[in-house]
């Protein structure tokens, strides 16, 4: 690397710095990333090559940085999703590297050689890494007309049993599509037990993100019958925007009693068009004895079943767009 590009440095006195580039990082900014500029906490790339010459020679660059903090991979066109050999740099720079706190991987559609090898980050034991985001990946929407079953529910059980053995605070796995069509359930229960069981054992998870993930009633009653309830560390569950039946809501209740959840996001499932919805949700609030703060923005609630829960709960913060 040439060090007279170092002439293309922004001033020093940026706290934060967000490059986006598609293809190829330029040769500057490794050089920057590579001798510790103080000036960039975080990088967000978009459409990075999965090779040696791309994602490798980025990983390269960060791999002593002591200022980055905050790491994101996104892939917007197909072409840059996430393989086997990027996940191997990925996995390597998070072993080397002792400052980064969250690294994000967004929209990049693996397949489940990739999601395999990516599953290595959570058996590394570092002192700042505690947030991993899977978001937009499609993890589940792979049919059986694509894939040999065996193979998948293989791959996926490594990955979650590696999750479920990890120091990992923060886990976002949003948008990624996890409910199945009907010709491939075994393979949908199969996930949420995966799911449940790495809840139910990871001692440090404090914080999980299932956003838009299509999850309704009966992998909700998979998640009740696998341990869910018996987390003792977990006390933040976004579980907006999954498109639930009232039934679905009664399901979630007996999922998460005994959580030590202090917020819940439950926005954007539309589920109070029954008027029997104020009732379930006084049960599932009640069944959540440390919850401080629960957003029902988006499910169509009523402003006098609105006020008879915050008149009943006066400590719970209750979100609502009414």
């Amino acid at each position: 690397m040439k060090k007279e590009l170092l002439s293309a440095f922004i001033a020093a006195s940026t706290t934060c710095v967000s490059l986006i580039r598609a293809d190829v990082v330029p040769e500057e900014e490794l050089v920057r990333l590579a001798a510790n500029d103080p000036s960039i906490t975080e990088v967000s790339y978009r459409n990075i090559e999965s090779t040696s010459e791309g994602i490798g020679l980025l990983c390269q660059a960060l791999t002593n940085n002591t200022h980055v903090k905050e790491v994101c991979l996104e892939c917007t066109n197909a072409s840059f999703s996430m393989t086997p050999e990027g996940a191997r740099w990925v996995v390597k720079l998070i072993k080397e590297n002792k400052s980064i706190e969250k690294f994000v991987l967004k929209g990049h559609c693996m397949l489940w050689d990739a999601l395999e090898a990516i599953s290595e980050i959570f058996t590394i034991k570092s002192p700042n890494f505690k947030h991993f985001g899977l978001q937009g990946n499609m993890l589940a929407d792979y049919g059986v007309d694509h894939f040999k079953f065996g193979f998948v529910v293989e791959c996926w059980n490594k990955f979650t049993e590696r999750l479920r053995k990890c120091t990992l605070e923060i886990l976002d796995l949003s948008d990624n599509c996890i409910r199945l069509t009907e010709e491939d359930r075994g393979l949908y229960k199969k996930i949420m037990v995966s799911l449940a069981f790495m809840v139910e054992n990871n001692e440090n998870l404090k914080k999980l993100v299932l956003w838009k993930n299509k999850i309704t009633g009966d992998g909700l009653t998979i998640f009740a019958s696998n341990g869910v309830g018996e987390s003792k560390s977990l006390k933040d569950l976004d579980f907006s925007s999954n498109k639930w039946k009232f039934e679905d809501l009664e399901e979630f209740s007996l999922c998460v009693c005994g959580v030590p959840l202090e917020r819940l996001d439950l926005s954007g499932n539309k589920i109070c068009s029954d008027v029997r919805c104020a009732d379930r949700l006084k049960m599932l609030i009640g069944r959540l004895p440390n919850l401080k703060w629960i957003n029902l923005s988006s499910n169509g609630l009523s402003e006098e079943a609105l006020l008879e829960l915050r008149l009943k709960y006066p400590k719970v913060e209750i979100v609502s767009d009414n």
